[in-house]
């Protein structure tokens, strides 16, 4: 055999592994249930093919979709199926990247080429940021997918002239700007001084024909045509899909200003343009951590490679510029949920960086060919325990609470977002507890439109003050009646609100049912004078009769509580706080009935989710810092 043919061999064999090595992982210690956050929500609308939150990550949630739907003979559920989903995009996103990084150091010499960009990408795949979000049910595995065949095809592009290349590249801009669009629209300067400047064939002098000869040439072009046309088509598909009538979506970006202002990022862009005070100096210990946790016993190989690529300073510039970027702007954003996220990008070109600094050490000590292999086993090995999610068993530990609580037919109103997503992800897809009339805060939850299609026999016995105060809202915040919130505002906005949760209330006590709510909503039903003091408690939450149920709630039978994973979940945060006052409830509750046992049983789980608390605030403090500081 020749040299050539074993280097070839040797080089598919990397990039297999590159593949199968990250997927195994993220299957073994993936999560058994919908996780916090957006999760349920993903998971509910790519079933159904519907529309998300805004912008809509409609190249995510029709790819999901057909993936679920050719698996559905494969997989035994959509959860498992959309994991599955997850797994194989940031799998097959390390590949990619295994071939970007490949062929740039080919450029150099293919001494140690495969062996450094192997490890180099493997070092990211078994990163704690990139491994936790590769097995969730979110945007971001998909969106590191496409960001990996964009990287690819610039290099190849680059390096071959070939246009095939160029609409490879715009293929996955495409698919980014439908999707997270917000961290690639950050990348787009960056691509453009690659192509000036031909970076990512490691060229770093002004290519001959200056701006006018980047600008006409075909490669460029049929990058840009690629990328509006992915883009455009599938924006297009989430604008007529949001004509149709379905029991689930987000917004109704069907005309031009609901569309735009669905693109723009709807009421969440508050978050980009918000200044907090001290805020910086919170979050910035917690992202040197993830960057810590994510580059690991590689951090000395992206330093030697930081001194190596200085000759290369228009690539290091790009991968050093855009990870800057990104920190500086999730430093400053006031956002909790999803937050570490953001950072996949940025950690993906660092892989570049480190594929230098690796070949480079090994060429010089000759030792590191049996240490870095080690350093790999030792990664995956603690990375492993921070990332394992087997216990993480939140949807199905808050649905048997919730099942647990309530009695048939109950009306709940909910103001914590992973329950009531989650309930109506297992409503529509899995007809789980249908007796039962789960409402958001606001009441409509994601669109007004919810109501009467998922509870028609409700709606009719609610129309009347139901339709009067989305007409009102409607006329007063336009959006707000296609989206999550209702801002109340004015004494009549106010005054509509508290007349449609007094006719619900009527409705529950019409039909022998119960009316209940989570904590933060019976608070705003006790200064409104819709609750009173001798409310009951019913499991998780506060009912208007005595129900006799849900008493197993006040041991907080939740494995994910235990969980180290739990340290790292900002978006857990809110429903501990949930926790907090439910059981403080519960306390009050049985200290004025007098029944100690229970007492006891519900002072326990207080202390401890109190100590949970503080452990969390410790890790991370932005979290719990006072409103507007």
């Amino acid at each position: 055999m020749t040299e050539q043919r074993k280097d070839h061999y040797f080089h598919l064999a990397a990039a297999i592994s590159a593949f199968l090595l990250p997927l195994i992982l993220y299957i073994v210690n993936a999560p058994p249930s919908l996780g916090f956050a957006d999760a349920a929500e993903f998971a509910l609308v790519a079933k159904i093919n519907s529309i998300a939150h805004p912008p809509g990550f409609p190249a995510y949630t029709y790819l999901a979709h057909l993936w679920d739907s050719f698996g559905s003979n494969i997989f035994s559920n959509t959860f498992i199926s959309l994991t599955w989903f997850s797994a194989v995009s940031a799998s097959a996103a390390i590949l990619m990247l295994y071939y970007a990084c490949y062929h740039l150091l080919i450029l150099e010499s293919k001494k140690g080429a495969a062996v450094s960009a192997w490890f180099a990408t493997i070092s990211i795949a078994t990163g704690v940021t990139y491994w936790h979000w590769s097995h969730n049910i979110e945007v971001y595995a998909f969106h590191a997918f496409a960001f990996s065949l964009l990287l690819y095809g610039l290099v190849k592009m680059q390096i071959t002239k070939k246009i095939g290349y160029a609409l490879a590249a715009g293929a996955g801009l495409g698919m980014c700007l439908a999707n997270h669009h917000l961290t690639v629209v950050l990348f787009i300067p960056f691509i453009i001084v690659g192509l000036f400047y031909h970076s990512f064939s490691v060229r770093t002098t002004r290519p001959k024909g200056g701006l006018k000869t980047m600008i006409f040439n075909k490669c460029n072009i049929a990058l840009v045509a690629s990328s509006a046309f992915f883009m455009v088509m599938f924006y297009l598909y989430m604008y007529f899909r949001a004509g149709e009538e379905l029991s689930f979506k987000f917004g109704n970006p069907d005309s031009w200003d609901r569309l735009i202002y669905h693109l723009s990022g709807g009421a969440w862009i508050k978050n980009t343009t918000t200044e907090v005070s001290g805020l910086i100096s919170l979050r910035f210990p917690y992202f040197m951590t993830l960057l810590y946790e994510q580059v690991f016993l590689f951090i000395p190989f992206l330093l030697a490679g930081i001194y190596v690529m200085r000759k290369r300073i228009s690539l290091l510039f790009i991968i050093v510029g855009y990870f800057l970027v990104v920190l500086i702007y999730q430093l400053r954003i006031d956002q909790t949920s999803d937050t570490d996220a953001y950072m996949i990008l940025p950690f993906m070109l660092l892989s570049i960086i480190i594929a230098w600094g690796i070949r480079y050490a090994m060429n010089r000590f000759r030792v590191l060919i049996y240490i870095i292999p080690a350093m790999t086993l030792i990664q995956i090995g603690v990375n492993f325990q921070k990332t394992n999610a087997k216990d993480f068993d939140v949807s199905t530990s808050l649905m048997n609470v919730l099942n647990e609580s309530a009695p048939e037919g109950a009306v709940i109103l909910i103001s914590d977002w992973t329950l009531v997503s989650q309930y109506h992800y297992y409503r529509i897809v899995e007809n789980f507890r249908p007796d039962l009339v789960v409402l958001n805060y606001d009441l409509k939850f994601t669109n007004y439109r919810i109501l009467p299609n998922l509870y028609p026999a409700f709606y009719d016995s609610v129309s009347v003050s139901y339709n009067s105060f989305i007409k009102k809202l409607g006329k007063s915040h336009p959006q707000e009646i296609y989206n999550t919130g209702c801002t109340l505002d004015t004494p009549e906005l106010m005054q509509s609100y508290i007349d449609v949760v007094n006719r619900i209330k009527q409705y529950c006590e019409n039909n022998n049912k119960v009316f209940m709510t989570d904590p933060k909503a019976f608070v705003f039903m006790l200064q409104n004078k819709i609750m009173t003091t001798s409310s009951h408690v019913s499991g998780s939450f506060v009912s208007s009769k005595a129900t006799g149920m849900g008493t197993a709630f006040i041991d907080l039978p939740f494995k994910w509580l235990d969980s180290p994973l739990l340290m790292r979940q900002p978006a857990a945060t809110d429903k501990i706080v949930d926790f907090e006052a439910m059981l403080d409830f519960h306390r009050n509750y049985y200290r004025s009935t007098q029944n100690d046992e229970l007492y006891l049983r519900a002072d326990n789980s207080y202390n401890r989710i109190k100590s949970l608390q503080r452990k969390i605030k410790k890790h991370m403090p932005f979290v719990y810092r006072p409103k507007g500081q």
